[in-house]
């Protein structure tokens, strides 16, 4: 992923008149590998490190956010999936404000088995189990608030 390919994703988000998430920016996921070569393309022109557009104290940093380029605050993870074939292909999610949410927990149980409840696996009554079984689920609120970007 080039720079200019960052520039043409924000463009394509304010064009289907996504909504900017907080700080007035949009947020990119990106792969390691990904991120690695926007930080060090040609000087990176526009890419800005975090403490250049955070004031102490009053915006929020995401959890893995690298630095900001073209109105896009970059967040590398190792989560972002890859596609092989004879390339390896690495998927850039931009996002806008509101493209996707996620319900509250729909459903809680907890399951207790005591000690002694493992029979002959626990002969000496020394093991009991807890267990939480939860269930939520995400779901795409506006797709226009996302736009994917393969790389290779």
């Amino acid at each position: 992923m080039f720079t200019y390919d960052i520039a043409c994703a924000a463009t394509k988000l304010a064009g289907l008149n996504a909504p900017k998430r907080s700080g007035g920016a949009y947020v990119g996921l990106v792969h390691p590998f990904v991120a690695h070569r926007v930080k060090t393309e040609s000087g990176a022109g526009g890419w800005l490190q975090i403490k250049q557009y955070t004031v102490a104290g009053q915006d929020s940093i995401y959890r893995g956010e690298i630095g900001m380029i073209h109105g896009v605050r970059m967040i590398e993870t190792s989560n972002a999936k890859s596609y092989a074939s004879t390339i390896t292909v690495y998927p850039t999610v931009f996002l806008g404000k509101m493209a996707f949410g996620i319900t509250e927990l729909q459903s809680l149980e907890t399951i207790i088995h005591g000690f002694g409840s493992g029979g002959t696996s626990d002969p000496g009554n020394q093991r009991m189990t807890i267990f939480v079984k939860k269930s939520f689920a995400a779901k795409i609120l506006n797709q226009s608030s996302i736009v994917v970007f393969e790389s290779a």
